[in-house]
């Protein structure tokens, strides 16, 4: 049997550990959503250094709360308000353990997190003979096969006529790193609401899958029906209501500034009316949009259209170079990992929820 007085002790180390141990994660989950030059890093630094100095006692007590179970056995003799009292102790040293139980794991996100000095938007391609860029290029090859699978129509007569690009296959790992490049860009623009994504020329519409993993609201333009036929049975098979494809001519398209982020990867041959395209997404877009081209020649046409390079594939609309540059630096200071599915009530983290 336990010892009562030690079981009153560990319940009242237990409690206030919690209030200190809520209060510390507050304090760390009210600066982050700061933007980072905001950011009271004095302040951050000294919350985490607590929270990893509270780590001990927080196992000490919970190692003591076993003790529980020996009143839980005689609560037939207690009153009302002492069985709920021990339902609310038994539930507070359930939710420490939880939180012990994600201390590292949420301890690290934190720190990856907190921006202490910039990250580029882009890193250096790993060496060919590492294992990172073999393991790059086993899933790149795999995709692009499954890409013909997922669009094995033929280019259209028409299309080809009009002078359309036929379905490129782009490889994954180029376009993610857009992707996440565009997603930090938009965190550092300080929206408010989920982006709209349209891939102009989207194919077979493989590359929507992944464009979904970071923007709200995916959307597809396809002129050839085929393409776009394809592409909307990929979407309708897999059942995602927040991916759309549509078939149209993107030289006739009159809504490009109704989108945040634009990809273009050249939806149509030069000698035929890629300049005309890219005009018409340039003068339409609305200043801020992201524009995405992963091909040399859009580097120059930049210029001419009034839009600002960012970095690498990415560019801003109806912004000047130097504002590009500030928008640049801010988009360094945001973090890399992207939302995906929201975190379900099941599995919260205890004390480290906010």
């Amino acid at each position: 049997m336990v010892n009562k007085t030690t079981y009153k002790n560990n319940r009242k180390l237990g409690r206030k550990i919690n209030d200190q141990f809520r209060q510390l994660v507050l304090t760390v989950a009210g600066e982050l959503v700061k933007l980072p030059e905001l950011r009271d890093l004095d302040l951050l630094t000294a919350a985490l250094a607590q929270l990893s100095l509270l780590r001990p006692q927080l196992r000490r007590v919970i190692r003591g709360s076993d003790t529980h179970c020996d009143f839980d056995r005689k609560t037939s003799h207690l009153t009302l308000r002492q069985r709920n009292d021990l339902a609310r102790d038994i539930a507070m040293f359930d939710t420490l353990r939880l939180t012990e139980k994600k201390f590292a794991a949420v301890n690290e996100a934190i720190k990856a997190q907190i921006c202490f000095e910039p990250r580029p938007l882009y890193l250096p391609d790993p060496p060919a003979y590492t294992s990172q860029y073999q393991m790059t290029e086993a899933l790149d090859s795999v995709f692009l096969a499954l890409h013909k699978l997922a669009n094995p129509s033929q280019q259209a007569a028409a299309a080809r006529a009009l002078g359309c690009h036929q379905d490129i296959p782009l490889a994954p790992s180029v376009f993610v790193e857009d992707m996440l490049a565009a997603y930090r860009v938009w965190l550092a623009q300080k929206q408010n609401h989920p982006a709209r994504f349209l891939d102009i020329g989207c194919g077979g519409g493989v590359k929507l899958l992944l464009a979904e993993q970071f923007f709200g609201r995916v959307e597809g333009l396809e002129y050839d029906v085929g393409y776009a036929v394809a592409a909307q049975s990929v979407q309708d098979g897999l059942a995602l209501s927040n991916i759309q494809v549509m078939q149209g001519d993107g030289l006739k398209f009159e809504a490009y500034g109704d989108y945040d982020v634009l990809y273009f990867y050249k939806p149509m041959l030069e000698a035929f009316g890629l300049g005309e395209l890219e005009e018409r997404i340039a003068k339409q877009a609305r200043p801020g949009c992201i524009l995405i081209a992963p091909y040399p020649r859009f580097i120059e046409r930049a210029k001419e259209l009034g839009c600002a390079h960012i970095a690498k594939h990415i560019y801003i609309a109806g912004m000047s170079q130097t504002a590009g540059d500030i928008l640049r630096a801010k988009a360094e200071q945001m973090g890399i990992v992207p939302p995906r599915q929201p975190i379900k009530p099941q599995i919260a983290s205890g004390l480290w929820d906010p």
